[in-house]
């Protein structure tokens, strides 16, 4: 009969060994935490109700200042987000807490400011919007031909004409200055309303700097 030592006595009445229980301690230590995945991260967006649904994001030209930066473009949106917030900052939310604590604002975007800058590079052509709208470093930007407020407005900075089939468009100064201009017009009305206009906007002597 083999000798029942501490060890194995606690094993035979169903307790787990010294051995057993270092071994079960190490094995939970070396496995520790899941790997951190970026696709996991949780974020806290800002959006307009009912609008995130199949919401996808892209990187897009900004107009300004060329730069990559992330839109959501679809058929129906076209709306770049926003980073605010300080970095050391977290969220706690319900019993967890989430490290990254920065807004991401959906801020509607009208996507003629988007086309403009890929306009003037062809102004001198008649082309079709595919060709027009073309980017290799960004090539999402040719999603934004879809997008039904570009198609509903883009005569508001373009020429257009119809050949054989097909619609080709042609970048137009003037009206693109007229177009800007009525849109500084309804913005300059919205903060005179809200009285949150610079007064040097609003007196006449001065106002012309702020014409297009």
């Amino acid at each position: 009969m083999p000798r029942l030592t501490r060890n194995s006595s606690r094993s035979t009445n169903g307790e787990r060994s010294d051995e057993e229980q270092e071994n079960a301690s190490l094995s939970v230590s070396k496995k520790g935490p899941p790997n951190r995945e970026m696709a996991y991260e949780r974020k806290f967006i800002v959006v307009k109700e009912g609008t995130l649904t199949n919401s996808c994001l892209y990187k897009i030209r900004h107009p300004k200042s060329g730069a990559a930066v992330l839109l959501r473009l679809s058929e129906e949106n076209c709306d770049e987000v926003l980073n605010v917030g300080e970095k050391m900052r977290s969220w706690f939310y319900g019993n967890s807490l989430i490290e990254d604590g920065k807004l991401k604002l959906v801020i509607p975007i009208h996507p003629l400011f988007i086309a403009l800058p890929y306009l003037l590079k062809n102004q001198d052509k008649f082309l079709e919007l595919d060709e027009i709208l073309t980017d290799e470093e960004q090539p999402a930007i040719g999603l934004l031909e879809k997008n039904k407020q570009l198609l509903k407005t883009i005569e508001k900075v373009a020429d257009v004409k119809n050949v054989c089939d097909s619609r080709v468009y042609r970048y137009n100064s003037q009206l693109a200055m007229q177009w800007i201009q009525t849109r500084f017009e309804r913005i300059k009305l919205c903060l005179q309303e809200e009285a949150a206009l610079h007064k040097a906007i609003l007196d006449s002597r001065k106002s012309s700097h702020f014409h297009f």
